[in-house]
């Protein structure tokens, strides 16, 4: 019973809350905190129901603060050598939270699919202007982050 659910809602409450991320981050240019807290709750109570030893669990948040600490460095890195916001501070914490998910290893996947499906978007703003503007100027990149997640989880598992 334990293993359906798991095997059901951590891939099904991850893509949630990466929608919600991606719809509010196109809306707002925000994510919630409320967001990046069921995301950790979620990942707990399946943590905790999978793994009973700390190990696994310890592990996982150890991997997902090194990612989120290299991606504020290089978002700092950026934003100091460039003048230009890189990744902003919610991208970084749905970051943090996909890596609890899937490990770091499974994350640069889905980080290397997001890079590249937005890639493709500012390619196609290159030739279509109206891209740009219905963009105004910023660049969400919560719905990549959701786009390569979902991708690992397909290809990949969770």
């Amino acid at each position: 019973m334990i293993s359906f659910f798991l095997s059901v809602i951590r891939p099904v409450g991850l893509v949630l809350i990466l929608a919600a991320a991606a719809v509010t981050d196109l809306v707002s240019k925000k994510i919630p905190n409320r967001l990046i807290r069921i995301g950790l709750y979620l990942w707990l109570i399946c943590q905790i129901l999978a793994f009973p030893g700390w190990i696994r669990l310890l592990q996982r948040a150890a991997g997902a603060v090194l990612m989120a600490a290299v991606l504020f460095l290089l978002a700092v890195l950026a934003d100091r050598l460039f003048h230009k916001r890189g990744l902003g501070s919610g991208d970084i914490k749905l970051l943090f939270i996909v890596t609890l998910f899937l490990g770091v290893v499974n994350t640069l996947y889905a980080l290397l699919a997001a890079l590249l499906a937005a890639l493709v978007l500012i390619v196609a703003g290159l030739f279509k202007k109206s891209i740009w503007v219905w963009l105004k100027g910023s660049f969400p990149f919560a719905p990549f982050i959701a786009f390569g997640t979902i991708l690992v989880i397909i290809f990949k598992g969770l």
